[in-house]
């Protein structure tokens, strides 16, 4: 059963959509009515849901160590962690392209560094749990975060570790004592 915030006829319809991505998928029914209801009890409404759902099966498609749910869950962590859920409308048409949209670059971010690097989406999701706090308050982009985490990953650091010293590099970068110093050697810190 689909959980989300719509009436009998909506999640009907969410029932009937993941039917039919079904057939031209490589996941089933089930697996695709899993991450629907992920993605309700994440607080998407089915307007969103019915947008998102396409691209979160076309992702998980081309992330074949990972299954739907789980691109599902690191999607949603990423989109979360880097604020790309603030500011949505009110409108449901509109909010569900504003995610969708979002969405999108949060998937073509991490699919790319992924598949540049030696990192997975699955591992650069890890890495984002430790530093994405960090990457967001220094005005990094999704796109450079998850370049970092998959320069990390082809040295061989495992993403935890990764995700931990890139936080911890950039938590020190941002101490005022720490610019300070930089600035008396004669680096420019100005963004």
């Amino acid at each position: 059963e689909v959980r989300s915030k719509g009436t009998k006829e909506q999640v009907a319809e969410l029932v009937g959509l993941s039917a039919k991505l079904a057939g031209p998928t490589i996941f089933s029914q089930p697996e695709i009515m899993e991450a629907m209801t992920n993605l309700g009890a994440r607080g998407m409404d089915v307007t969103a849901i019915r947008a998102m759902i396409g691209r979160v099966s076309e992702t998980a498609t081309a992330e074949p160590k990972m299954g739907l749910f789980d691109v599902t869950e690191v999607l949603m962590a990423a989109m979360n962690q880097f604020g790309f859920m603030d500011g949505l409308s009110s409108d449901p048409e509109r909010r569900a392209k504003q995610i969708t949209d979002r969405m999108t670059r949060v998937s073509e971010a991490m699919f790319k560094a992924g598949n540049l690097t030696s990192a997975g989406m699955d591992s650069v999701g890890v890495a984002f749990r430790m530093f994405a706090p960090q990457a967001v308050s220094a005005g990094i982009s999704i796109e450079r975060a998850a370049a970092a985490a998959g320069v990390m990953a082809d040295t061989g650091v495992p993403p935890e570790m990764g995700g931990t010293a890139l936080r911890n590099i950039l938590m020190r970068v941002n101490d005022p004592n720490v610019l300070k110093k930089l600035q008396r050697g004669g680096i420019n810190t100005d963004a």
